[in-house]
């Protein structure tokens, strides 16, 4: 008769030779991924930061002392290895200087292509006091001095008008007809629970190199007069007006839009 403590044993030894098994197989995999697992064959270069190639700063018109304040810089990196780097506004109310600091990080580990690639950067200043500011550029060529002009403020309201939230500009000439473009504002106003917001007029104000558009927009408390569908598709705009300008130079168009920001894009013209 077989003793159950001998069957007992065998099993403890089977199972131990099964687990040392095992554990061998495990390192043996481990050890096969470590080795073919990939590394790096040269070393990681991380990326440099230079002054951005700032060409030029625009100072929109129009602000005042409640207003969240910002200034514009446009340029364009040489090679597609250069990107937009941290950029900064420092003001001080007392001197009524603003300097802005913009730098780009430039990368070493793809095949740099050659090629103008623009790129236009908000610079946030904050509330200023109001008055006259000398903006300039920190390490930068060519170096620039702007004015920019903060009034005082006339009511507690952030906007002197209700406007719509725009999400692209379009700014292009009109075929065929010398100095005039078209305009095109477009968006999603909100959903609101009561009533809804329609697009009432789009001005267009010109300061030397900045076009200012107001998409000036009003809420309708009537229902009746809203679009009976609450879907995105249903709220969206888009809306053109012709603007007849002589324009000769790069122009910022500066749009003003329902959250306190704005839509920026540089058109540029042949000098």
């Amino acid at each position: 008769m077989k003793n159950r403590n001998t069957g007992v044993l065998v099993c403890l030894a089977k199972s131990r030779n099964f687990g040392l098994a095992l554990a061998g197989v495990l390192v043996s995999l481990s050890t096969t991924a470590f080795a073919q697992s990939p590394l790096p064959s040269d070393p990681v270069v991380m990326p440099v930061l230079t002054n951005a190639p700032v060409s030029n700063v625009f100072v929109p018109v129009g602000f005042d002392d409640n207003d969240y304040v910002e200034v514009i810089i446009h340029g364009h990196f040489s090679n597609s290895c250069n990107k937009m780097g941290p950029v900064i506004g420092v003001s001080d109310s007392e001197t009524r200087e603003v300097q802005i600091s913009a730098r780009s990080l430039k990368y070493f580990g793809n095949e740099c292509i050659p090629m103008a690639i623009p790129f236009v950067q908000s610079v946030k200043l904050g509330q200023l006091k109001a008055g006259e500011y000398d903006v300039s550029l920190r390490g930068g060529s060519p170096s620039f001095s702007r004015t920019l002009v903060v009034a005082p403020s006339t009511s507690s309201t952030a906007d002197d008008n209700l406007y719509a939230p725009v999400d692209e500009v379009d700014f292009k000439p009109v075929s065929g007809a010398e100095d005039l473009y078209s305009l095109t504002v477009s968006g999603i106003f909100p959903r609101a629970d009561l009533g809804c917001m329609q697009l009432e007029e789009v001005k267009v104000l010109t300061f030397e190199d900045v076009l200012v558009v107001l998409p000036i927009a009003r809420f309708e408390k009537d229902p009746s007069l809203c679009a009976p569908s609450l879907t995105p598709f249903d709220r969206t705009f888009k809306v053109s007006k012709d603007v007849k300008l002589d324009l000769k130079r790069d122009t910022l168009i500066h749009v003003r839009v329902l959250n306190g920001q704005s839509v920026n894009k540089v058109v540029g013209f042949e000098n």
